[in-house]
């Protein structure tokens, strides 16, 4: 908003009538102004920690969270140099500011050149801001609605100035989130909004980890259910039913030793804090030494468990931090779930967001494309085939030796 003074009636005509605070930076001339607003009753805000020419930051808890949040609102200058300091500076702010952070506004640069259209691109630009980003540790959901964010009065140039960034503790908070880009109106720039509200579309597939073959008592749960009996005489259905009962009797045999696994790993790190306050008022005995170790060996343990899960997850073969950063696999499998996720589909001109309505036509377009063309194929009638005999069978499959002159 290109701007000085701005009063609360001002906001309280697009902000409607429920409760408000705000803070704002003034424009310089026709260049910046900055305006974040909230509802107290959804924000409980606890300082603004800083209001400079091009940024702003709010602190505050969202109701019912116990970790701080901090908003960056930004309007970049349109001077690359200048852009540059300002990618150091909220860095610097970034690493200072405890909890989660969001970064948005018009941020006047792109990550690539597919973010621009007609328009010059920069290529060492673009590489101060990948770099900002990625020294900031932030992440972006994927993107709904509209490619770009920005268009020209002629409708020529189109850029994707605007984004809406937040830390990996954030994403993982509201994985499911959905960041959508609305129609401009009368502005050169688009609306952004990022909905963290979970839509459930039902249980998750079944999956099966192969760290689950180091546990007890998985091979004698697939013999189990393999010798019971059935009365499905059908090869293909009687498969089907196998599969069936074998995940019913797998989930309920994980839910117990992950149950058993976790309230073991509470214990244990009680013990090892046990162990760190004895440590803390005397020197530890040899068998208090001893348990200690034996103590973080187990917990070791249960965190390569969960690597190989984690790892199993993201499909990953190689990585370049390593087998066994937990955090950077965590971070992959949040980030493969935003980027993958569907959050609506146009149906027949129609934008629906609804669950049900997407599987719908989902199944719909599947079946179109894999289902069976023809509902009724010819059978043949004879069996009376010529054959070939078992050691002409066998000669197709020999090694072939090729001589030659």
């Amino acid at each position: 908003m290109q701007l000085v003074g701005v009063s609360e009636e001002a906001i309280e005509r697009f902000w409607g009538n429920q409760r408000l605070e705000f803070c704002c930076v003034d424009a310089v001339e026709k260049s910046g102004g900055l305006v974040s607003v909230w509802n107290p009753d959804v924000f409980n805000n606890i300082s603004v920690i800083v209001r400079k020419r091009h940024f702003s930051i709010v602190t505050g808890y969202l109701k019912g969270m116990s970790c701080p949040l901090n908003v960056f609102n930004i309007h970049a200058p349109n001077d690359s140099g200048k852009r540059k300091d300002l990618w150091a500076e909220l860095l610097d702010w970034r690493n200072k500011v405890e909890g989660w952070c969001i970064l948005l506004g018009d941020f006047n640069e792109v990550q690539s050149e597919e973010e621009r259209c007609n328009s010059n691109f920069d290529d060492l630009a673009a590489f101060r801001f990948n770099c900002f980003i990625e020294g900031a540790g932030l992440i972006e959901y994927n993107q709904v609605g509209r490619r770009f964010t920005r268009i020209s009065d002629d409708g020529v140039k189109l850029s994707k100035l605007d984004r809406i960034l937040v830390c990996d503790s954030f994403m993982e908070a509201w994985p499911e989130a959905t960041f959508k880009v609305h129609s401009k109106e009368l502005s050169d720039h688009s609306l952004l909004i990022l909905l963290c509200s979970n839509v459930d579309f039902g249980p998750i597939p079944f999956k099966f980890f192969n760290s689950w073959l180091e546990k007890e008592g998985l091979g004698e749960i697939v013999k189990n259910v393999c010798e019971e009996k059935v009365d499905i005489q059908q090869g293909d259905k009687a498969l089907v039913d196998l599969f069936k009962r074998l995940k019913v009797a797998l989930k309920k045999w994980r839910d117990n030793w992950k149950g058993e696994e976790d309230r073991n790993r509470v214990d244990i790190i009680k013990m090892l804090d046990d162990l760190e306050s004895v440590a803390e008022r005397k020197r530890l005995n040899s068998e208090e030494k001893k348990q200690r170790i034996n103590l973080k060996l187990a917990l070791r343990n249960m965190e390569k468990q969960k690597c190989k899960d984690l790892k199993q997850k993201v499909r990953l073969n190689w990585v370049k931090n390593g087998d066994e950063n937990s955090k950077f696999f965590h971070k992959y499998i949040i980030l493969q779930k935003a980027s993958k996720r569907l959050n609506e589909i146009n149906i027949n001109g129609v934008v629906n967001s609804d669950p049900l309505c997407m599987k719908k036509e989902i199944m719909k377009a599947f079946k179109k494309k894999f289902g069976e063309p023809m509902k009724k194929r010819p059978t043949l009638m004879f069996n009376d085939f010529h054959k070939i005999s078992l050691t002409q069978s066998r000669k197709l499959t020999t090694r072939f030796f090729g001589g030659g002159d």
